[in-house]
């Protein structure tokens, strides 16, 4: 892991488009892991494309069709995509926190943003998608995940590289993404070329997207904690300069405005579809 997970008690990344699809989005968070939560959901019948949104962070994907079991592993997409899923087949996830990549099994940032590689592709992948996919419940689908040992593919060995890394990325979540490359060359002594080539290579965009990606997450955190209140707020505490530049971040994002996104995904309706089992 890069980050500790202290850093994560006050940022968790959301995809509401994906809760949009179900009739029911089952969570379960998780403490002092590099796992964010796992998650579950059906896709339900006027269901076979969604949306995904730039969070920074890596899922581990299971289709779990009797007919066809498959799974990814996702990196973060850099704009808002279109996501395919099949109605009536069940989705189990395991979202890790931001700066979290199973590079022991070979992939690292660069590998993994705006794509999906097949889990049976890698050392002991079938085994697991067998595992998850016939387990018969959500808590079931967890224990076979976690007992499988794919955590312990997921770390960092302890270089200076990821020292830095690591430093970095804390910075950058601590402050919502409000902060520029010259803060982080102060902060750390290192040069904005040593920032960014680690930036590129591990974590598969530059400190500057990924920025844009935490102030996004924290201004769409924002917006459902505080649903039918004035947006201005929300735009502050995600440190966008005025409503203009925030327009033009959710646009690329979401593919719609807030307007739109508010009827698109109203909370009474979002917030009754997750049954947190945390």
């Amino acid at each position: 892991m890069v980050v500790s997970t202290e850093v994560f008690t006050k940022f968790f990344a959301i995809q509401p488009f994906l809760v949009q699809c179900a009739d029911k989005y089952y969570k379960k968070t998780v403490l002092d892991s590099p796992i964010a939560h796992f998650y579950s959901f059906t896709a339900n019948s006027d269901c076979r494309q969604t949306w995904a949104v730039p969070d920074g962070c890596v899922d581990f994907e299971f289709h779990c069709s009797p007919e066809r079991p498959e799974a990814f592993i996702c990196g973060t997409v850099t704009t808002g995509k279109p996501f395919f899923v099949e109605p009536g087949v069940t989705y189990f996830g395991v979202r890790y926190h931001p700066g979290v990549f199973p590079h022991r099994l070979g992939l690292l940032g660069i590998d993994l943003t705006d794509r999906r590689v097949p889990l049976e592709e890698l050392p002991g992948g079938r085994a697991l998608i067998a595992a998850v996919t016939e387990a018969g419940s959500f808590e079931e689908r967890i224990e076979a995940y976690m007992g499988s040992g794919i955590e312990q593919s997921i770390g960092w060995t302890k270089t200076s590289e990821m020292r830095l890394l690591s430093t970095v990325l804390k910075l950058i979540v601590e402050k919502c993404g409000d902060v520029r490359i010259q803060e982080l060359e102060r902060e750390t002594g290192y040069t904005a070329r040593n920032i960014n080539y680690l930036f590129n290579r591990y974590m598969g965009v530059s400190p500057k997207s990924y920025c844009k990606f935490i102030r996004f997450q924290t201004l769409l955190g924002d917006i459902h904690r505080h649903w039918g209140k004035p947006f201005s707020g929300s735009i502050s505490v995600a440190g966008y300069y005025d409503h203009s530049h925030m327009l033009r971040d959710f646009k690329a994002y979401t593919s719609c405005n807030l307007g739109q996104y508010t009827k698109a995904v109203d909370l009474v309706t979002y917030s009754n579809k997750i049954v947190d089992v945390s």
